[in-house]
C-alpha cells in the first residue's frame, strides 16, 4: 500500500513547477526562481543560486519527489540549500500547503521574505 501511495504521489507531482519570490526585509534587489522536482534555481541581482530542496510531511522526509504536496492538503515544512558559481550560498525555511507557502532566505547577511506560488 505504501507503494501505491508513493507512485500515486509522484505521478501527482510529476511536471509541477513552483515560483519563488523573495523581497529583501531592509535593501537590496528582489529575488525570483523556480522550484521543480527537488531542483531550485534562484536569481538574485546578477547572482544565480542553483540547489535543491526538502520537506516534512507526517513524520517522514522526502527528498526531491516534485514539489510542495501538489493537489494534497497538508502542511509540510522545509529547507532550500542552494549556492551561487561564485561560491555564494543562500539557505532557506519555508512550510507550505498545496500549491502555495511562505518563508525566510539569506544570503549576504541579506534577511529576504519568500513566497511560494
Amino acid at each position: 500500500m505504501k507503494k501505491i501511495m508513493t507512485c500515486m504521489m509522484a505521478l501527482l507531482l510529476a511536471g509541477c513547477t513552483y515560483d519563488l519570490n523573495l523581497m529583501p526585509h531592509d535593501h537590496g534587489e528582489m529575488g525570483h526562481g523556480k522550484a521543480s522536482l527537488g531542483d531550485v534555481t534562484i536569481t538574485i541581482g546578477h547572482e544565480t543560486y542553483n540547489g535543491h530542496y526538502a520537506y516534512v510531511r507526517n513524520g517522514g522526509t522526502v527528498f526531491g519527489t516534485g514539489g510542495y504536496a501538489t493537489g494534497m492538503s497538508f502542511l509540510v515544512q522545509g529547507n532550500i540549500m542552494a549556492q551561487s558559481a561564485e561560491g555564494n550560498s543562500l539557505s532557506c525555511v519555508f512550510q507550505a500547503y498545496g500549491h502555495q507557502g511562505v518563508g525566510e532566505c539569506q544570503t549576504h547577511g541579506i534577511v529576504y521574505d519568500l513566497q511560494i506560488h
